[in-house]
Protein backbone atom coordinates (compact mmCIF):
# COMPACT_ATOMS: atom_id res chain seq x y z
CA UNK A 1 0.00 0.00 0.00
CA UNK A 2 1.45 3.31 -0.98
CA UNK A 3 2.09 5.74 2.19
CA UNK A 4 2.51 9.08 2.06
CA UNK A 5 4.58 11.48 3.04
CA UNK A 6 2.48 12.89 5.78
CA UNK A 7 1.20 9.54 7.37
CA UNK A 8 5.00 9.03 7.84
CA UNK A 9 5.88 11.88 9.83
CA UNK A 10 2.49 10.92 11.46
CA UNK A 11 4.51 7.75 12.29
CA UNK A 12 1.89 5.52 10.45
CA UNK A 13 3.91 3.86 8.23
CA UNK A 14 4.01 0.34 9.69
CA UNK A 15 0.21 0.41 11.22
CA UNK A 16 -1.21 0.90 7.83
CA UNK A 17 0.96 -1.19 6.16
CA UNK A 18 -0.13 -4.16 9.27
CA UNK A 19 -3.74 -3.11 9.27
CA UNK A 20 -4.64 -3.90 5.47
CA UNK A 21 -6.58 -6.45 6.56
CA UNK A 22 -10.06 -6.68 8.69
CA UNK A 23 -12.91 -9.30 10.01
CA UNK A 24 -16.95 -8.52 9.39
CA UNK A 25 -19.46 -10.32 11.45
CA UNK A 26 -22.65 -11.49 10.73
CA UNK A 27 -25.27 -13.92 12.01
CA UNK A 28 -25.57 -17.20 10.18
CA UNK A 29 -28.54 -20.12 10.05
CA UNK A 30 -28.23 -23.66 8.44
CA UNK A 31 -29.55 -23.25 4.95
CA UNK A 32 -32.36 -24.64 3.34
CA UNK A 33 -32.11 -23.31 -0.71
CA UNK A 34 -35.70 -22.24 -2.26
CA UNK A 35 -35.06 -23.65 -6.00
CA UNK A 36 -33.43 -21.02 -7.16
CA UNK A 37 -30.62 -21.20 -4.93
CA UNK A 38 -30.36 -25.54 -5.54
CA UNK A 39 -30.19 -24.65 -8.90
CA UNK A 40 -27.13 -22.16 -8.39
CA UNK A 41 -25.80 -24.77 -5.66
CA UNK A 42 -26.13 -28.24 -8.41
CA UNK A 43 -23.61 -26.33 -10.94
CA UNK A 44 -21.36 -26.74 -7.79
CA UNK A 45 -22.82 -30.13 -7.36
CA UNK A 46 -23.61 -29.15 -3.87
CA UNK A 47 -27.48 -30.10 -3.29
CA UNK A 48 -29.41 -30.56 -0.51
CA UNK A 49 -28.02 -32.06 2.66
CA UNK A 50 -30.31 -34.78 2.25
CA UNK A 51 -28.38 -36.28 -0.73
CA UNK A 52 -24.88 -35.15 0.98
CA UNK A 53 -24.52 -36.18 4.41
CA UNK A 54 -20.73 -34.88 4.76
CA UNK A 55 -21.73 -31.34 4.22
CA UNK A 56 -23.70 -28.85 5.83
CA UNK A 57 -24.91 -26.32 3.98
CA UNK A 58 -25.07 -22.59 5.64
CA UNK A 59 -26.09 -19.13 4.40
CA UNK A 60 -24.91 -15.67 5.55
CA UNK A 61 -24.77 -11.75 4.77
CA UNK A 62 -21.11 -11.70 4.32
CA UNK A 63 -21.13 -7.91 4.01
CA UNK A 64 -23.38 -4.66 3.45
CA UNK A 65 -22.43 -1.16 1.49
CA UNK A 66 -22.64 0.85 4.86
CA UNK A 67 -20.63 2.32 7.50
CA UNK A 68 -19.74 -0.16 10.27
CA UNK A 69 -19.69 0.43 13.97
CA UNK A 70 -15.50 0.67 13.43
CA UNK A 71 -15.52 3.20 10.77
CA UNK A 72 -14.93 1.05 7.83
CA UNK A 73 -17.15 1.89 5.00
CA UNK A 74 -17.74 -0.71 2.30
CA UNK A 75 -19.02 1.85 -0.60
CA UNK A 76 -21.11 0.09 -3.22
CA UNK A 77 -18.54 0.40 -6.22
CA UNK A 78 -16.27 -1.35 -4.25
CA UNK A 79 -17.79 -4.37 -2.80
CA UNK A 80 -19.40 -4.74 -5.89
CA UNK A 81 -15.68 -5.03 -7.99
CA UNK A 82 -14.81 -7.68 -5.33
CA UNK A 83 -18.59 -9.29 -5.41
CA UNK A 84 -17.39 -12.87 -7.18
CA UNK A 85 -13.88 -12.95 -4.84
CA UNK A 86 -15.34 -14.99 -1.68
CA UNK A 87 -15.98 -18.18 -4.20
CA UNK A 88 -14.16 -21.35 -2.90
CA UNK A 89 -12.39 -19.67 -0.05
CA UNK A 90 -12.31 -21.35 2.85
CA UNK A 91 -14.30 -21.18 6.20
CA UNK A 92 -12.74 -21.42 9.69
CA UNK A 93 -13.67 -21.44 13.23
CA UNK A 94 -12.50 -18.24 15.18
CA UNK A 95 -10.28 -17.24 12.17
CA UNK A 96 -7.46 -19.77 13.09
CA UNK A 97 -5.93 -20.75 9.40
CA UNK A 98 -5.62 -24.38 11.24
CA UNK A 99 -9.08 -25.03 11.81
CA UNK A 100 -10.53 -25.06 8.41
CA UNK A 101 -14.19 -26.50 8.16
CA UNK A 102 -15.55 -25.42 5.02
CA UNK A 103 -15.29 -23.49 1.99
CA UNK A 104 -18.01 -20.83 0.03
CA UNK A 105 -19.69 -22.31 -2.99
CA UNK A 106 -21.80 -19.24 -3.79
CA UNK A 107 -22.53 -15.74 -3.59
CA UNK A 108 -25.03 -13.38 -4.80
CA UNK A 109 -25.93 -9.83 -4.07
CA UNK A 110 -29.67 -8.59 -2.75
CA UNK A 111 -30.88 -5.17 -2.18
CA UNK A 112 -32.61 -4.42 0.83
CA UNK A 113 -35.87 -5.65 -0.34
CA UNK A 114 -34.32 -9.69 -0.83
CA UNK A 115 -34.61 -9.24 -4.71
CA UNK A 116 -31.49 -10.44 -5.89
CA UNK A 117 -29.38 -7.91 -8.28
CA UNK A 118 -27.76 -9.66 -11.09
CA UNK A 119 -24.56 -9.67 -12.19
CA UNK A 120 -25.66 -8.04 -15.26
CA UNK A 121 -26.31 -5.04 -13.50
CA UNK A 122 -24.90 -1.49 -14.22
CA UNK A 123 -22.69 -0.42 -11.65
CA UNK A 124 -24.61 3.44 -11.61
CA UNK A 125 -27.65 1.44 -11.03
CA UNK A 126 -26.88 -0.69 -8.13
CA UNK A 127 -28.98 0.75 -4.97
CA UNK A 128 -26.52 2.20 -2.28
CA UNK A 129 -27.63 -0.32 0.09
CA UNK A 130 -27.03 -3.93 -0.63
CA UNK A 131 -26.03 -7.18 1.05
CA UNK A 132 -23.39 -9.73 -0.49
CA UNK A 133 -25.11 -13.13 0.81
CA UNK A 134 -22.76 -16.29 0.63
CA UNK A 135 -23.80 -19.80 0.57
CA UNK A 136 -21.31 -22.11 1.68
CA UNK A 137 -20.48 -25.70 3.22
CA UNK A 138 -19.09 -27.24 6.55
CA UNK A 139 -17.31 -30.77 6.58
CA UNK A 140 -19.62 -32.98 9.12
CA UNK A 141 -17.27 -36.17 8.20
CA UNK A 142 -14.10 -36.32 10.49
CA UNK A 143 -11.51 -38.55 11.41
CA UNK A 144 -10.45 -37.29 14.52
CA UNK A 145 -12.88 -37.62 17.36
CA UNK A 146 -11.92 -34.25 18.95
CA UNK A 147 -12.54 -32.16 15.79
CA UNK A 148 -15.28 -34.39 15.09
CA UNK A 149 -17.13 -33.06 18.07
CA UNK A 150 -16.46 -29.48 17.85
CA UNK A 151 -17.53 -29.31 13.91
CA UNK A 152 -20.66 -30.93 15.62
CA UNK A 153 -21.06 -28.52 18.65
CA UNK A 154 -20.56 -25.33 15.97
CA UNK A 155 -23.78 -26.90 13.72
CA UNK A 156 -25.85 -26.91 17.35
CA UNK A 157 -24.86 -23.76 18.22
CA UNK A 158 -26.21 -22.47 14.15
CA UNK A 159 -29.26 -24.05 14.46
CA UNK A 160 -30.29 -22.76 18.15
CA UNK A 161 -28.99 -18.92 16.37
CA UNK A 162 -26.18 -18.66 18.90
CA UNK A 163 -23.03 -18.09 15.78
CA UNK A 164 -22.38 -15.74 13.45
CA UNK A 165 -20.07 -15.78 10.79
CA UNK A 166 -17.00 -13.30 10.86
CA UNK A 167 -16.36 -12.06 7.00
CA UNK A 168 -12.23 -11.93 6.25
CA UNK A 169 -11.32 -9.76 3.54
CA UNK A 170 -7.61 -7.56 2.20
CA UNK A 171 -7.13 -4.24 0.51
CA UNK A 172 -4.53 -2.11 -0.54
CA UNK A 173 -5.84 1.27 -0.65
CA UNK A 174 -8.49 3.78 0.84
CA UNK A 175 -10.02 6.84 0.54
CA UNK A 176 -11.82 9.04 3.35
CA UNK A 177 -15.25 9.07 4.06
CA UNK A 178 -16.92 12.61 5.47
CA UNK A 179 -19.88 13.15 7.31
CA UNK A 180 -20.42 17.03 7.70
CA UNK A 181 -22.39 18.07 10.74
CA UNK A 182 -25.64 18.28 8.74
CA UNK A 183 -25.66 14.35 7.86
CA UNK A 184 -23.95 15.32 4.11
CA UNK A 185 -21.98 12.33 3.07
CA UNK A 186 -18.55 13.03 0.62
CA UNK A 187 -15.90 10.73 -0.28
CA UNK A 188 -12.25 12.62 -0.36
CA UNK A 189 -9.85 10.61 -2.17
CA UNK A 190 -6.85 9.49 -0.31
CA UNK A 191 -3.76 11.74 -1.93
CA UNK A 192 -0.49 13.42 -0.58
CA UNK A 193 -2.10 16.55 0.29
CA UNK A 194 -5.19 14.74 1.77
CA UNK A 195 -3.20 12.20 3.58
CA UNK A 196 -2.97 14.46 6.76
CA UNK A 197 -6.61 13.16 7.51
CA UNK A 198 -5.76 9.33 8.10
CA UNK A 199 -4.14 10.15 11.37
CA UNK A 200 -8.09 10.91 12.66
CA UNK A 201 -9.27 7.33 11.67
CA UNK A 202 -10.22 5.05 14.10
CA UNK A 203 -8.18 2.17 12.48
CA UNK A 204 -5.21 3.82 12.83
CA UNK A 205 -5.48 5.34 16.53
CA UNK A 206 -7.30 8.77 15.64
CA UNK A 207 -10.89 9.72 17.05
CA UNK A 208 -12.75 9.34 13.74
CA UNK A 209 -13.24 13.12 14.01
CA UNK A 210 -11.91 16.14 12.17
CA UNK A 211 -13.16 19.14 13.29
CA UNK A 212 -16.95 18.64 13.38
CA UNK A 213 -16.81 15.94 10.24
CA UNK A 214 -17.23 12.49 11.23
CA UNK A 215 -14.44 10.64 9.13
CA UNK A 216 -14.47 6.95 7.84
CA UNK A 217 -11.70 4.72 6.04
CA UNK A 218 -13.40 3.94 2.41
CA UNK A 219 -11.89 0.35 1.74
CA UNK A 220 -10.48 0.09 -1.67
CA UNK A 221 -8.96 -2.60 -3.95
CA UNK A 222 -10.69 -4.99 -1.98
CA UNK A 223 -10.26 -8.72 -1.81
CA UNK A 224 -12.94 -11.11 0.25
CA UNK A 225 -10.23 -13.81 1.14
CA UNK A 226 -12.69 -16.19 3.37
CA UNK A 227 -14.91 -16.14 6.71
CA UNK A 228 -14.68 -17.65 10.04
CA UNK A 229 -17.47 -18.64 12.63
CA UNK A 230 -17.27 -16.92 15.71
CA UNK A 231 -19.38 -15.62 19.09
CA UNK A 232 -19.36 -11.94 18.90
CA UNK A 233 -20.75 -10.05 15.90
CA UNK A 234 -19.29 -6.86 15.03
CA UNK A 235 -21.66 -5.75 11.92
CA UNK A 236 -24.88 -3.48 12.92
CA UNK A 237 -26.69 -5.49 9.81
CA UNK A 238 -26.39 -8.91 12.09
CA UNK A 239 -29.14 -10.50 10.03
CA UNK A 240 -30.52 -13.92 10.33
CA UNK A 241 -31.75 -15.32 7.13
CA UNK A 242 -34.66 -17.37 7.71
CA UNK A 243 -35.40 -20.68 6.61
CA UNK A 244 -38.76 -19.40 3.67
CA UNK A 245 -36.40 -16.45 2.60
CA UNK A 246 -39.02 -14.18 3.30
CA UNK A 247 -36.80 -12.23 4.72
CA UNK A 248 -37.08 -8.30 4.51
CA UNK A 249 -33.32 -6.99 4.68
CA UNK A 250 -34.99 -2.96 5.16
CA UNK A 251 -36.19 -4.10 8.28
CA UNK A 252 -33.03 -4.90 9.78
CA UNK A 253 -31.48 -2.81 12.63
CA UNK A 254 -29.07 -0.31 11.95
CA UNK A 255 -28.13 0.19 14.69
CA UNK A 256 -24.89 2.66 14.22
CA UNK A 257 -24.45 2.29 10.92
CA UNK A 258 -25.29 4.96 7.94
CA UNK A 259 -26.69 4.37 4.53
CA UNK A 260 -25.21 6.85 2.34
CA UNK A 261 -25.86 8.44 -0.24
CA UNK A 262 -22.75 9.12 -2.11
CA UNK A 263 -20.75 12.58 -3.67
CA UNK A 264 -17.33 11.92 -4.45
CA UNK A 265 -15.20 14.75 -3.99
CA UNK A 266 -11.91 14.38 -6.64
CA UNK A 267 -8.77 16.13 -6.55
CA UNK A 268 -9.92 18.59 -8.22
CA UNK A 269 -12.94 19.47 -6.30
CA UNK A 270 -11.20 19.73 -3.02
CA UNK A 271 -12.04 23.80 -2.62
CA UNK A 272 -15.57 22.40 -2.22
CA UNK A 273 -14.52 20.83 0.99
CA UNK A 274 -11.78 23.31 1.32
CA UNK A 275 -14.82 25.92 1.89
CA UNK A 276 -16.42 23.69 4.41
CA UNK A 277 -13.55 23.06 6.35
CA UNK A 278 -13.34 27.36 6.35
CA UNK A 279 -17.12 27.49 7.82
CA UNK A 280 -16.86 25.37 10.54
CA UNK A 281 -13.92 27.46 11.41
CA UNK A 282 -15.86 30.39 11.72
CA UNK A 283 -18.57 28.37 13.49
CA UNK A 284 -15.74 27.44 16.22
CA UNK A 285 -14.29 30.55 16.75
CA UNK A 286 -15.37 30.29 20.28
CA UNK A 287 -13.23 27.03 20.89
CA UNK A 288 -10.55 28.76 18.77
CA UNK A 289 -10.30 32.09 21.63
CA UNK A 290 -10.72 29.42 24.23
CA UNK A 291 -7.83 27.78 23.13
CA UNK A 292 -5.59 31.64 22.56
CA UNK A 293 -6.85 31.82 26.30
CA UNK A 294 -4.71 28.99 27.11
CA UNK A 295 -1.81 30.84 25.98
CA UNK A 296 -1.56 28.09 22.62
CA UNK A 297 0.28 31.29 20.69
CA UNK A 298 2.74 31.12 22.72
CA UNK A 299 3.97 27.62 22.49
CA UNK A 300 3.70 28.68 18.48
CA UNK A 301 5.88 31.27 19.53
CA UNK A 302 8.27 29.01 21.27
CA UNK A 303 8.57 26.12 18.48
CA UNK A 304 8.81 28.87 15.79
CA UNK A 305 11.80 30.27 17.97
CA UNK A 306 13.42 26.46 18.46
CA UNK A 307 13.14 26.26 14.83
CA UNK A 308 15.11 29.21 14.23
CA UNK A 309 17.75 28.03 16.55
CA UNK A 310 17.47 24.52 14.81
CA UNK A 311 18.38 25.90 11.43
CA UNK A 312 21.12 28.37 13.20
CA UNK A 313 22.48 25.16 14.64
CA UNK A 314 22.24 23.67 10.75
CA UNK A 315 24.19 26.95 9.26
CA UNK A 316 27.02 26.20 12.00
CA UNK A 317 27.27 22.61 11.04
CA UNK A 318 27.61 23.46 7.64
CA UNK A 319 30.64 25.98 7.91
CA UNK A 320 31.81 23.64 10.01
CA UNK A 321 31.59 20.83 7.75
CA UNK A 322 33.27 22.99 5.29
CA UNK A 323 36.25 24.17 7.27
CA UNK A 324 37.08 20.48 7.81
CA UNK A 325 36.95 20.13 4.22
CA UNK A 326 39.38 22.69 3.74
CA UNK A 327 41.70 21.22 6.28
CA UNK A 328 41.52 17.48 4.84
CA UNK A 329 42.11 19.08 1.52
CA UNK A 330 45.42 21.16 2.79
CA UNK A 331 46.47 18.51 5.01
CA UNK A 332 46.31 16.08 1.62
CA UNK A 333 48.43 18.67 -0.03
CA UNK A 334 50.89 19.11 2.88
CA UNK A 335 51.49 15.34 3.27
CA UNK A 336 51.84 15.36 -0.58
CA UNK A 337 54.86 18.19 -0.08
CA UNK A 338 55.83 16.37 2.78
CA UNK A 339 56.28 13.08 0.64
CA UNK A 340 58.27 14.84 -2.35
CA UNK A 341 60.87 16.99 0.21
CA UNK A 342 61.33 13.25 1.96
CA UNK A 343 62.37 11.37 -1.51
CA UNK A 344 64.84 14.29 -2.61
CA UNK A 345 66.30 14.17 1.20
CA UNK A 346 66.85 10.17 0.68
CA UNK A 347 68.17 11.30 -3.11
CA UNK A 348 70.89 13.66 -1.34
CA UNK A 349 71.96 11.31 1.40
CA UNK A 350 72.32 8.32 -1.29
CA UNK A 351 74.15 10.83 -3.47
CA UNK A 352 76.25 12.04 -0.38
CA UNK A 353 77.25 8.15 0.41
CA UNK A 354 77.92 7.21 -2.75
CA UNK A 355 80.09 10.97 -2.83
CA UNK A 356 81.82 9.63 0.44
CA UNK A 357 82.29 6.06 0.08
CA UNK A 358 84.17 6.83 -3.53
CA UNK A 359 86.66 9.42 -1.28
CA UNK A 360 87.24 6.39 1.16
CA UNK A 361 87.63 4.00 -1.75
CA UNK A 362 90.00 7.11 -3.49
CA UNK A 363 92.16 7.31 0.01
CA UNK A 364 92.86 4.24 0.74
CA UNK A 365 93.99 3.60 -3.32
CA UNK A 366 96.36 6.50 -2.76
CA UNK A 367 97.87 5.26 0.46
CA UNK A 368 98.41 1.66 -1.19
CA UNK A 369 100.33 3.31 -4.29
CA UNK A 370 102.02 6.10 -2.19
CA UNK A 371 103.40 3.11 -0.85
CA UNK A 372 105.02 1.51 -3.71
CA UNK A 373 101.77 -0.92 -4.76
CA UNK A 374 100.72 -0.76 -8.41
CA UNK A 375 97.91 1.61 -9.07
CA UNK A 376 95.68 -1.84 -10.22
CA UNK A 377 96.94 -4.02 -7.11
CA UNK A 378 95.60 -1.40 -4.85
CA UNK A 379 92.04 -0.74 -6.35
CA UNK A 380 91.98 -4.59 -6.56
CA UNK A 381 92.58 -4.83 -2.51
CA UNK A 382 90.63 -2.14 -1.70
CA UNK A 383 87.96 -3.53 -3.61
CA UNK A 384 88.77 -6.55 -1.86
CA UNK A 385 88.28 -4.60 1.77
CA UNK A 386 85.78 -2.34 1.07
CA UNK A 387 83.36 -3.55 4.16
CA UNK A 388 86.48 -3.01 6.66
CA UNK A 389 85.99 0.60 8.75
CA UNK A 390 89.11 2.47 8.45
CA UNK A 391 90.74 1.18 11.44
CA UNK A 392 90.51 -2.23 10.05
CA UNK A 393 91.39 -1.22 6.51
CA UNK A 394 94.74 0.70 8.19
CA UNK A 395 96.15 -2.49 9.98
CA UNK A 396 95.51 -4.53 7.35
CA UNK A 397 97.20 -1.77 4.69
CA UNK A 398 100.17 -1.89 7.04
CA UNK A 399 100.33 -5.21 6.15
CA UNK A 400 100.28 -5.24 2.50
CA UNK A 401 102.37 -2.26 2.39
CA UNK A 402 104.97 -4.25 4.83
CA UNK A 403 104.40 -7.69 2.66
CA UNK A 404 105.17 -5.59 -0.25
CA UNK A 405 108.36 -3.97 0.83
CA UNK A 406 109.97 -7.92 2.30
CA UNK A 407 108.89 -9.31 -1.27
CA UNK A 408 110.71 -6.50 -2.51
CA UNK A 409 113.76 -6.64 -0.76
CA UNK A 410 113.65 -10.76 -1.41
CA UNK A 411 113.23 -10.09 -5.33
CA UNK A 412 116.89 -8.12 -4.93
CA UNK A 413 120.42 -8.88 -6.51
CA UNK A 414 122.74 -10.19 -3.10
CA UNK A 415 125.19 -7.85 -2.45
CA UNK A 416 128.83 -9.80 -2.75
CA UNK A 417 130.84 -9.57 0.54
CA UNK A 418 133.80 -11.52 2.27
CA UNK A 419 132.14 -14.54 4.28
CA UNK A 420 131.42 -13.72 7.62
CA UNK A 421 130.32 -16.78 9.68
CA UNK A 422 128.88 -14.50 12.01
CA UNK A 423 127.09 -12.16 9.18
CA UNK A 424 125.93 -15.32 7.62
CA UNK A 425 123.89 -16.13 10.64
CA UNK A 426 122.54 -12.19 11.22
CA UNK A 427 121.29 -12.37 7.58
CA UNK A 428 120.15 -15.97 7.94
CA UNK A 429 117.75 -14.81 10.86
CA UNK A 430 116.67 -11.20 9.90
CA UNK A 431 115.46 -13.39 6.54
CA UNK A 432 113.95 -16.28 8.36
CA UNK A 433 112.22 -13.30 10.69
CA UNK A 434 110.67 -11.87 7.60
CA UNK A 435 109.44 -14.36 6.12
CA UNK A 436 107.92 -15.33 9.77
CA UNK A 437 106.41 -11.87 9.59
CA UNK A 438 104.82 -12.53 6.33
CA UNK A 439 103.16 -15.75 7.50
CA UNK A 440 101.81 -14.40 10.84
CA UNK A 441 98.13 -12.75 10.63
CA UNK A 442 98.22 -10.51 13.26
CA UNK A 443 95.75 -10.31 15.77
CA UNK A 444 93.21 -7.35 16.34
CA UNK A 445 91.05 -6.26 19.68
CA UNK A 446 88.36 -5.26 17.15
CA UNK A 447 86.42 -7.92 14.69
CA UNK A 448 89.64 -10.04 14.95
CA UNK A 449 88.12 -12.76 12.50
CA UNK A 450 86.97 -10.36 10.02
CA UNK A 451 90.60 -9.09 10.06
CA UNK A 452 92.37 -12.17 10.21
CA UNK A 453 90.28 -13.37 7.14
CA UNK A 454 91.35 -9.86 5.31
CA UNK A 455 94.77 -10.89 5.93
CA UNK A 456 94.57 -14.48 5.05
CA UNK A 457 93.68 -13.51 1.29
CA UNK A 458 96.04 -10.73 1.58
CA UNK A 459 98.96 -13.23 1.72
CA UNK A 460 97.87 -15.38 -1.09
Amino acid sequence: MLIYRQEVEDGLSEVIKSNASLAYTTKLEKWEPTSYFEDKLNKFAVASNTEFKDLYPVKSILVTTNWNGNDDVFGKEQTWAAKNSPLNKPSNINHNEKQLIGHITDVWAMDLDGNVLEDSVIVSDLPDVYHLVTGSVIYTHWNDDKFSKQVTDLIDEIESGDKYVSMECVFSNFSYALISPDDEYNIVQRTDKSSFLTKHLRAYGGTGKYENYKVGRLLENIVFSGKGFVDNPANPESIILNKSNNFKFSSASTNDSVYINRRVIGENNMSEFNEKIDSLEKENKELKDQLAKADVQKYLDEIAELKKTLESKDGLLEDANASIKNLTEANEKTQNELKESNDKVSELNDTLDKIKHENVVANRVSKLVDNGIEKSVAEEKVKLFDKLNDEQFDSVASEIIESHKVKAEANAEPVEQTETPDDNTVLDTESESAEANLNEVPESNEDGGELQSAIAKLMK
